[in-house]
């Protein structure tokens, strides 16, 4: 890939340049560069699979930003040369990820804490809780609230607990795409 930045005869232009090469405008700059391959013909169902969920990501991405608090939202994440489309894009395509579930407040008592460190490109939008035995039955579950530094999701106990061991607790994270990752602690 070749960039010009003072060639006069190039600036500003963009298209294809012969059959080889295309010339294409990036943050100002003229970039000479190869002509992109598309294939199109017997293109296999894995391959179909990726293009459709690119072209979600796209639609998706266009629509979020239509909204000016998330437009907003998604530039302030960007980093240097990145739009707020590439970057909703980009989290469409991602789930958010679980950083720490702290369970060292929670003994199997009403009004126990929970806290879940959950990120996200952008911002994490909704952290549940389940609290099962450990035969799998519900013992409880719910929403968790996000605590005012805005640091940790944390979930606070309602049903008492007496057998801790071998009983779980799963955290699943959601992300404004609602994609979510789930993590299970057994304790």
């Amino acid at each position: 890939m070749s960039k010009s930045t003072t060639n006069i005869a190039m600036v500003g232009f963009k298209g294809k340049l012969g059959k080889q090469y295309v010339l294409r405008r990036d943050h100002g700059n003229t970039i000479l560069a190869s002509k992109p391959e598309i294939m199109k013909k017997n293109a296999a169902a894995s391959q179909i699979a990726v293009r459709n969920k690119f072209h979600a990501a796209s639609e998706w991405a266009k629509a979020i930003l239509q909204d000016p608090v998330n437009a907003a939202g998604y530039k302030s994440v960007a980093k240097r040369r990145q739009s707020a489309y590439t970057v909703a894009a980009t989290n469409y395509l991602k789930p958010p990820w679980i950083e720490l579930i702290d369970k060292s407040e929670y003994s199997g008592t009403i009004g126990d804490k929970i806290y879940v460190s959950a990120f996200d490109l952008y911002k994490v939008t909704k952290v549940t809780v389940k609290i099962k035995d450990s035969t799998g039955n519900l013992i409880e579950g719910g929403a968790c609230v996000k605590d005012p530094a805005g640091i940790t999701w944390d979930y606070t106990t309602t049903v008492a607990n007496a057998t801790l061991t071998g009983s779980t607790i799963e955290v699943v994270v959601y992300n404004l795409p609602r994609n979510s990752i789930e993590q299970v602690v057994t304790l």
